[in-house]
Parts: C-alpha cells; structure tokens; sequence
C-alpha cells in the first residue's frame, strides 16, 4: 500500500521494476507515513536513499535505515548534499518537494554531476488558486522554470499536473531520457489513482 499522497512510491516502484534502488526525497519530513512519505515504501523493499529536510532529521533518522541530512535548500544546492554523501551518479528516483523553499532549491539545481531516472517535482507549493501568488509562482515560475530546467537538462515531462483530492494540479514527473521506455504513456490533469490504473499497477 502506497505511503505517498499521490502514489509516487508505487507508480517507481513497479515502472521500475527493480529493488533495491536509490532515492532522493527532498522534502522527506520525519519519513514515517503513512501517507506523506515519498521513500518509506521503497525503502520498506530493500531501496536505500537520502532524505533532506529543513526539520524532523532526528525524528526520520529514528523512523528510517536511509540516512537524513538537515539542510535549508534555500542557501544549500542539493547535489553538493548528494556529493557530500557519496550518493551514487545515477539516482533511480528523485521526489522534488520542498514546499516553501521549492523556489529557491529549483533556482540552485544544477542536473549535471547527478542523473535522475526519475523526478517528480512539485509546482503547487500548497497555494490555492484563490491566492493572489497562484499564477506568477505556481504556473509562471515552479511549473514553467522546471519544465525549462529538466528538459534542457534532457528530461522528458511523461505525467503533467497530477491532481490530488481537491482536483488541484500539484506535481509533474520526468524520466530521464536514456531511461525512457518505448511503451511509458503521457498523461496530463489526471489524479494519481487513475495513474496507476492506466499502467496496470492496481486494479
């Protein structure tokens, strides 16, 4: 059963079809689900991986085997952490998460040491369209700055504007080019649920 509040983990974990793997999880909170932990079900099946975050590192260092870094990705470029932690070139799936401090941590990313299978990247940032910041940081700069960032970095945008409970776009995910397979299917505006019907992955 997925940990993850849009089915991440399980979406990785069986298009992947491979255990154990390597995460990244920024964003990883104190790692203990059952629904706001991108990482645990894998870890649960052998992954091993890194969690950052700006709080809870003691908590998800007692919850986790994986190891927890604190950093603020507001000052701090995530793969001077990865560097710094000996994380291996090629990370299987990387969850771009970091709420308020998304903004910065996209401005830093660099996507030339590190190659990501996979990234799910996060462009709501929890504002509502009711907010009058909806549209320059939501659509003009997280949605439209990563889609610029990974694709110049030869990523391909497979699922845009996941849709969680509320029907809100929260979330696109890239493949990597070299890992993209013949057959992965382009969806956009849908939720995560009819994700993993469309690729057979629950009933």
């Amino acid at each position: 059963m997925s940990c993850a509040a849009l089915g991440n983990d399980v979406f990785i974990f069986n298009i992947l079809n491979k255990s154990p793997g390597f995460f990244v999880e920024a964003g990883c909170g104190d790692g203990s689900g059952p629904s706001n932990s991108n990482s645990l079900y894998l870890e649960e099946r052998g992954w091993k991986g890194i969690g950052i975050d700006i709080n809870n590192i003691d908590a998800f260092n007692k919850n986790r085997k994986s190891i927890g870094i604190q950093a603020d990705l507001k000052v701090r470029g995530i793969e001077d952490i990865l560097e710094e932690n000996n994380a291996p070139e090629i990370i299987d799936f990387f969850s771009f998460d970091v709420d308020e401090a998304q903004k910065s941590a996209l401005d830093f990313l660099k996507l030339n040491k590190f190659k990501f299978k996979h990234i799910h990247f996060e462009h709501n940032n929890f504002i509502t369209p009711d907010d009058p910041n909806y549209i320059p940081l939501n659509i003009k700069h997280l949605k439209t700055e990563g889609y610029k960032k990974f694709t110049e970095a030869g990523y391909v945008r497979v699922v845009e504007d996941v849709l969680d409970s509320r029907g809100l776009a929260i979330e696109d995910w890239y493949v990597h080019k070299d890992f993209i397979s013949p057959d992965i299917k382009y969806l956009k505006n849908i939720l995560y649920s009819d994700i993993l019907k469309e690729y057979n992955f629950i009933a």
